[in-house]
């Protein structure tokens, strides 16, 4: 296993969708959909948002990620949505003797100085290289502070899905100047077309339309892009329940077994 990198993140990255079959994770399914998609991703993100990762237990969550790490040699990156540090740092360092290339983890605080805080406790506890989650609710939009969490050793990116366009562009801007040394990585489809500086895609699309989001990402163009927007409304992936429509998806294309959703294993 070699650790990723910032210069190694480049293209389409998938948070995989989790399939569940009665009440259980279903890993069959699950290498069904690694290789419909395997030709246009360059790694997997499972247990993000879109794997619906604050439902999973943490058997479930060690599961799916050790599934999908037997199921490809390309990268994975753990999604770890868990509310207290230490429950991310040990859900980090098993992802690490499972052999996943970094973790993954959302933005949790508004107050820099908590974010900053939070981020260094991690990365002093952790062994894996971290990608920044910006979610709509809470995220980094200061492009000053940006470069200050990126002196934080193990830091290698971000998924942006901030809708702060001016800060997504300021943030690639500084990439193509070599003045950033995260990699930048969009997370919303309806904002495909504003992305091409980027270092790559982490979006849900990847789960039912893998080569059209590679497409875009190699080969921009106005028609590829108004075909994204169009499946975006189609498909209902602006809305807070976008994984159902692509479990339902994949569904009806025989990929998976069940659009089951999970079950909340964690109760509050």
């Amino acid at each position: 296993m070699e650790k990723l990198t910032a210069q190694k993140i480049k293209g389409v990255y998938i948070p995989l969708i989790t399939p569940f079959y009665k009440g259980a994770f279903d890993g069959e399914s699950m290498k069904k959909l690694i290789d419909s998609v395997e030709p246009f991703v360059a790694g997997y993100v499972p247990c993000l948002s879109s794997g619906e990762g604050t439902k999973l237990s943490k058997d479930q969550w060690i599961e799916v990620v050790k599934t999908v790490r037997e199921l490809t040699d390309k990268p994975v990156i753990a999604g770890i949505k868990r509310e207290t540090l230490n429950e991310t740092i040990e859900l980090a360092n098993i992802a690490s003797k499972l052999k996943c290339e970094a973790i993954i983890v959302p933005i949790s605080q508004q107050n820099e100085e908590e974010i900053f805080d939070y981020l260094s406790r991690l990365s002093k506890s952790v062994s894996l290289p971290i990608i920044i989650y910006n979610t709509e609710k809470y995220h980094i939009d200061n492009i000053e502070f940006l470069l200050k969490i990126s002196t934080i050793e193990n830091i290698i990116g971000l998924k942006d899905s901030s809708e702060n366009q001016e800060f997504f562009d300021q943030a690639c801007k500084l990439r193509a100047e070599n003045k950033l040394n995260i990699a930048i990585l969009q997370g919303l489809e309806n904002q495909l077309k504003d992305s091409k500086n980027s270092d790559g895609f982490l979006i849900s699309l990847a789960n039912i339309e893998p080569q059209l989001c590679n497409d875009v990402f190699i080969k921009p163009s106005s028609v590829l892009d108004e075909k994204v927007i169009d499946i975006f409304w189609k498909y209902n992936l602006g809305s807070a329940n976008w994984f159902i429509t692509l479990k339902a998806l994949l569904y009806e294309r025989k990929i998976i077994n069940s659009a089951e959703e999970i079950s909340l294993a964690i109760k509050p």
